[in-house]
């Protein structure tokens, strides 16, 4: 009887394994940029606010956003230092124009960051990690074949995106990002 479960849980562990390493060799090895993405995207998980200073076409913009939750819908709000407000309500970005879309996404707001950069990752792949040229105790994440391409230089420390560049035909701009500690 015990001869017969070791001989059951021996060939389980054999199947399993065997399992992992055909998924292994099927799907590859995720690349270091690919890990860390994982890691940031986790990490903005906890987050609901930014605030940043962008350059966006030769023009600088302050903004904060706050990201809620309501009883059946998320709506994110970036607030321009000018007081215009871009609503983001379920996914949507509910002003339209590249100017709208770009000052958005270089807002760096927690949610919409963290979905946006999820299926960038899901629909291309790719990831390279670079080291951050001129700054100390950070990485850049460049996603080349994102739309627009995008690249983070990300905290090492709090794995934080604390800089973004959209490098699109439409906008070209970058942003300084913070996110508020968390409570």
């Amino acid at each position: 009887m015990i001869r017969a479960l070791f001989a059951t849980a021996a060939t389980l562990a054999v199947v399993v394994s065997a399992g992992f390493g055909v998924q292994a060799a099927a799907l590859g090895r995720p690349t270091d940029g690919t890990r860390e993405l994982i890691w940031t995207l986790s990490r903005l998980q906890r987050y609901h606010r930014s605030t940043s200073l962008m350059e966006l076409d030769g023009r600088r913009y302050t903004s904060s956003c706050a990201d809620r939750w309501f009883p059946h819908r998320r709506v994110a709000n970036v607030v321009l230092g000018g007081g215009e407000v871009l609503p983001e309500v379920d996914d949507h970005l509910l002003r339209r124009g590249n100017l709208a879309a770009s000052q958005f996404e270089l807002a760096g707001c927690p949610r919409p960051l963290d979905v946006w950069l999820s299926t960038q990752l899901a629909q291309h792949g790719r990831v390279e990690l670079l080291s951050a040229h001129g700054r100390r105790r950070a990485f850049e994440l460049l996603l080349p074949q994102a739309k627009p391409p995008v690249a983070l230089v990300v905290g090492d420390r709090s794995h934080l995106p604390v800089e973004i560049e959209l490098a699109g035909a439409r906008d070209h701009g970058q942003s300084d990002v913070h996110y508020p500690a968390v409570r």
